[in-house]
């Protein structure tokens, strides 16, 4: 008799009372059951103490861990990761929800092909409005998504952790979450996983429903996180090149627009401290790469003219993004308009 792979759910908590409920019973109610669910209490507050408690009393799949103090969303997953002890590994931010058939979805896809990274798709909510869902491979047909080698994706736009479901031996291989990030460390994680996999079988079929915070400044990048992110995608751009990783591609497309948008953030928050040499560092990849952001897929028309402005109007552009009372209203449309829904969740 085949053996029923053991799948284990890590999911950081931290002060989204208002939510767990909802994310919870959403994993206990899977039609895959051979499930450990692990809650890491990230120093939350009293009610979602109380809440993953009771959900650890009437599920005995559910394992909690209490850690001491906030380690961020990186270390709470690590803690989770060391406690594991399923065949293949998943995550599940506390505010989210998963369709009840999203584990026999993965599953299945995993035991069809053999892949070491199952993707599934993700569906986005926003309250009052209807959900969108987001095509990341648009042009790619459906069986060439059942093996989809490493290099063929350097970083989509939207490389997160808690869409995929991963093979356990991949942590023997190196794969962890680096807890120095405290913005990009899914990109990170993901990334990792993705070149030590022996492929990636994607699907189509929604896996994941990813609520989006009206208003949150927890969707909003901090300067440290936008600098974390920016060293990342340096540190992928940089792999892509010494591994001739191809570049004409969509993924290629994605790693400029997400490295164009990482910078004009980090412009954007510091034009205290550091702002000439971030000003002059943007325009140098604008300008070294405009040709790729006119024609990029993954940049949007508002997006292209917001990040080609400093570049037509350099000196312009250096004092009109000084102006205080301008520079809080950019910070407000950057966010909201250019960055990608699911970016920067605290936990």
């Amino acid at each position: 008799m085949t053996r029923t792979p053991l799948v284990s759910i890590i999911i950081p908590v931290y002060n989204v009372d208002k939510f767990l409920p909802r994310c919870l019973d959403s994993i206990c109610n899977q039609t895959y059951s051979h499930l450990e669910i692990i809650l890491v209490d990230n120093a939350a507050n009293k009610k979602c103490k109380e809440i993953c408690a009771a959900y650890a009393a009437k599920d005995k799949r559910i394992l909690l861990i209490t850690l001491g103090k906030n380690v961020g969303p990186a270390g709470a997953r690590q803690a989770g990761l060391a406690h594991a002890t399923g065949d293949f590994l998943a995550f599940v931010d506390a505010d989210d929800w998963l369709p009840v058939q999203s584990y026999e979805i993965l599953v299945e896809c995993q035991q069809k092909t053999g892949a070491d990274v199952v993707w599934g798709s993700v569906e986005y909510h926003q309250p009052d409005k209807a959900p969108f869902y987001l095509d990341l491979f648009p042009n790619t047909r459906e069986k060439d998504l059942e093996r989809m080698p490493p290099h063929t994706m350097i970083v989509p736009q939207r490389m997160y952790c808690w869409d995929k479901l991963y093979a356990r031996h991949l942590l023997q291989k190196g794969l962890h979450f680096n807890t120095a990030y405290q913005g990009g460390e899914d990109i990170d994680f993901a990334f990792q996983a993705v070149q030590l996999a022996n492929f990636v079988t994607f699907t189509k079929q929604i896996v994941y429903c990813y609520f989006i915070h009206p208003n949150s400044t927890t969707h909003a990048p901090g300067l440290k996180k936008c600098q974390d992110v920016l060293g990342i995608l340096q540190e992928i751009d940089d792999f892509s090149q010494r591994h001739h990783l191809p570049n004409k591609s969509a993924c290629r497309d994605q790693l400029v627009g997400q490295k164009c948008t990482t910078l004009m953030g980090i412009l954007l928050y510091d034009s205290k401290n550091n702002y000439l040499h971030l000003l002059r560092q943007l325009l140098s990849y604008l300008n070294t790469h405009k040709w790729e952001i006119f024609s990029n897929q993954y940049i949007g028309t508002p997006g292209k003219c917001f990040m080609m402005f400093p570049l037509t109007f350099p000196r312009l552009a250096r004092e009109l993004f000084r102006l205080p009372g301008l520079q809080a209203i950019l910070h407000r449309q950057f966010c909201k308009r250019l960055l990608p829904p699911p970016e920067g969740k605290n936990n």
